[in-house]
């Protein structure tokens, strides 16, 4: 992690909740209270806020945390964060179009996401590449029009199937190398190797600071005076215990399924924190 590029601890609860349960668990993660009926006829209808929450942790810890939940709980979520005294967790969707709109009927417009006060969208997970055909060149144009309107592209990068580093380095880049030359602003790769995605164990340490070493490396000489505008992040089975063997190369964790239990987010963004401050 670098001293200059916020770390970053994000959760895609993908298509695991309702609206209902969505609400629930962000209102876990700010420790939040709603008010009875009694405090309501009383003018008190703002949430109540415990300070030990995981929300609050990530303040503590100069941690950004970013929630990405289906798009029928993204208005209700950017509600809720704007309800709080302080906003301290920031909205995510899990994909958009590449045009901000026109007849793509079932799409949904970057546009409209940034409208919501959507901060990043979620671009080519692995999943989307193959359930959906998700090709590079649409992650490309999804990237650059979320650039346009001012949100930051998440963007799930990874090799297939496990080789050596360089090799593996090489794959991933040429995923990213076309991203760069069509964005502006600040960018998150979400490495996810292919093969470790659901796993029961994440991939080896050593495997992962050598891809990410090799990518950051190129990102920096590509980018030069604007390198720290993109942060990379793992997210193949992570947990907690992973970043602290991981010698600080990576900017955070993309959390799936461990990340719907609120208390595992809180370890997970006091760790990341812990090893942010060690750099």
């Amino acid at each position: 992690m670098s001293n200059t590029r916020q770390p970053v601890v994000a959760i895609s609860l993908k298509m695991y909740f309702d609206p209902a349960k969505t609400l629930q668990f962000v209102s876990a993660l700010a420790g939040i209270e709603q008010p009875d009926a009694e405090l309501e006829k009383h003018g008190i209808t703002g949430p109540v806020q415990d300070s030990s929450s995981t929300v609050a942790t990530a303040a503590l810890n100069h941690v950004e945390l970013v929630i990405m939940p289906d798009f029928l709980s993204i208005r209700e979520c950017t509600r809720l964060k704007n309800r709080l005294d302080e906003p301290l967790f920031n909205v995510g969707a899990q994909d958009c179009w590449q045009a901000d709109e026109g007849a793509f009927t079932g799409e949904v417009s970057p546009k409209h996401l940034a409208q919501l006060g959507v901060k990043y969208v979620e671009i080519g997970h692995a999943e989307r590449r193959k359930q959906f055909g998700e090709t590079n060149e649409w992650v490309v144009n999804k990237s650059a029009a979320c650039s346009r309107n001012n949100i930051i592209p998440w963007i799930c990068i990874g090799e297939i199937n496990k080789g050596d580093i360089e090799a593996c380095g090489e794959e991933v880049w040429e995923q990213i190398k076309p991203v760069l030359d069509n964005c502006t602003g600040q960018l998150v790769f979400a490495y996810e190797p292919v093969w470790a995605i659901g796993a029961p164990k994440p991939a080896e340490s050593d495997h992962i600071i050598g891809v990410v070493s090799y990518l950051r490396k190129k990102i920096d000489a590509e980018k030069e005076s604007n390198k720290n505008d993109v942060r990379i992040v793992y997210g193949g089975s992570a947990g907690p215990g992973l970043v602290e063997s991981l010698n600080g190369v990576v900017d955070g964790l993309f959390l799936g399924r461990f990340g719907h239990n609120p208390d595992n987010v809180k370890k997970v963004v006091e760790e990341v924190g812990s090893v942010a401050s060690k750099n």
